[in-house]
């Protein structure tokens, strides 16, 4: 079964910086990223995210942000427009409890119910907030940190 991931601009900062957002070395969000193309899975998106994607793409290319050799941007345009790894959203599900979820976090959280996928995000306020909405079992979304999304990008389900 392929997985639909919904990243947020923390998880791929993390996978271009090959830190966590606390500053440590780690390339699970690098991983997960490459996971996801190599196998096939898909990344949702709309409008909104994308708009928030391009602002982070000039800083994510700036010279002395990455020791990886490979450019998150151009990774993830390259999976944007191979029409079988993304997955582009036209309308979002709308949430009755959005107003428990900070503003900012509201359209991909909906993005997510729209599709049913996988959450990723370092946003640890955002993970519990969605948590104990119950959204798995309400929305079918499941929320995670990169270091957890990996299980779900293989070649097969856990």
């Amino acid at each position: 079964m392929k997985n639909t991931f919904i990243l947020d601009e923390s998880t791929l900062i993390c996978a271009q910086t090959g830190k966590n957002e606390k500053g440590k070395d780690d390339s699970s969000a690098l991983n997960l990223i490459l996971d996801i193309d190599s196998n096939c899975h898909h990344i949702a998106i709309d409008y909104e995210l994308y708009k928030k994607y391009k602002k982070k793409y000039d800083w994510l290319q700036r010279p002395g942000t990455s020791t990886i050799p490979i450019s998150i941007p151009r990774l993830l345009d390259s999976m944007f427009h191979t029409g079988d790894k993304a997955c582009f959203v036209q309308e979002v599900t709308s949430i009755a409890e959005a107003k428990r979820i900070h503003r900012k976090d509201v359209p991909m959280v909906q993005l997510a119910a729209s599709v049913q996928g996988i959450l990723v995000t370092t946003d640890n306020d955002l993970i519990e907030a969605l948590n104990e909405l119950d959204v798995e079992s309400s929305y079918g979304l499941r929320v995670v940190r990169p270091e957890m999304a990996g299980q779900w990008a293989g070649p097969g389900d856990p």
